[in-house]
């Protein structure tokens, strides 16, 4: 997606210039650079949707042709991030560690008599 002018009807949209899929990306029309970001006429402006989300959260895709746009969901207490897409349960009985990495600890109680 690139905001840009529309001189069609005078106004700014985004307009989508293309997609990155799987690590390819694929420039379909040309696109327009901000001046504003390229001072000095050779650096290439910062291109990101969405930032990284925080610890404790992953990734919810918004639509299926911008894959760089996401928004950031919390995970549950009793789960762990499998990976930056997926919140899994823990087995009961365990808890995430607190980096929620997967990695699980035990938090049962034992009765002695």
């Amino acid at each position: 997606m690139n905001f840009q002018f529309i001189p069609e009807n005078n106004s700014y949209d985004y307009k989508h210039v293309g997609s990155w899929d799987s690590g390819k990306l694929d420039i379909l029309q040309s696109f327009q650079w901000n001046p504003k970001h390229v001072t000095d006429g050779l650096s290439l402006p910062e291109s990101v949707c969405s930032k990284p989300c925080e610890r404790g959260k992953v990734k919810s895709i918004q639509a299926e042709s911008v894959k760089c746009c996401w928004v950031c969901v919390a995970c549950k207490e009793n789960q762990f991030l499998e990976d930056e897409f997926t919140c899994k349960d823990c087995n009961l009985g365990w808890w995430p560690n607190d980096n929620l990495t997967g990695k699980v600890i035990d938090i049962s109680f034992r009765f002695h008599f």
